[in-house]
């Protein structure tokens, strides 16, 4: 009885729209129903067309498809409150070395072992991109100081091949 109700006053809105709009035009009594009748048809074919075995393992009823997705949804947000929990342990961590005492006040001991599981994780990142600058400056060693070239004073020039900055 409510959708009935609710159906009527859909269409006399629409009505109303169309009369203050200026929209002039016919409108279906009968819904669009998507898909088609002749697809509707072809799809439940080909399901019946399966073997047995494939038909049962197709078929959700309301309560596993709603139980899967709320597995799905709680694990999406286990993951949001990892990525949240890390980025707040990386602020304190930064802010830990403008003052240490206030930005690690309100920790526990649980804040305590993820922030050392962070830094951590940082310094190790630090540690493999200071291997990597090390092996990189062995084939690019960096700018030398040249004595020979000094003028009055003793003052030194840097010298600088092209290649280095690319120009």
């Amino acid at each position: 009885m409510a959708c009935e109700k609710r159906k009527v006053c859909k269409v006399k809105n629409l009505h109303e729209l169309t009369a203050i709009c200026g929209v002039e035009g016919e409108f279906d009594s009968q819904p669009d129903v998507r898909p088609s009748t002749d697809e509707a048809r072809r799809i439940i074919t080909k399901y019946l067309g399966f073997p047995k075995i494939d038909q049962v393992k197709r078929k959700v009823n309301q309560e596993t498809f709603t139980r899967k997705r709320i597995e799905k949804v709680e694990e999406k947000l286990k993951r949001q409150q990892r990525e949240n929990r890390h980025k707040q342990m990386t602020y304190i961590m930064f802010q830990s070395m403008i003052n240490p005492l206030g930005a690690m006040s309100n920790l526990n001991v649980d804040g305590f072992e993820d922030l050392a599981k962070v830094t951590s994780q940082n310094l190790m990142e630090v540690k493999k991109l200071m291997e990597i600058r090390r092996r990189d400056s062995s084939f690019n060693p960096p700018p030398q100081f040249d004595a020979s070239r000094s003028e009055v004073g003793g003052s030194q020039h840097l010298v600088v091949s092209q290649d280095e900055h690319g120009i």
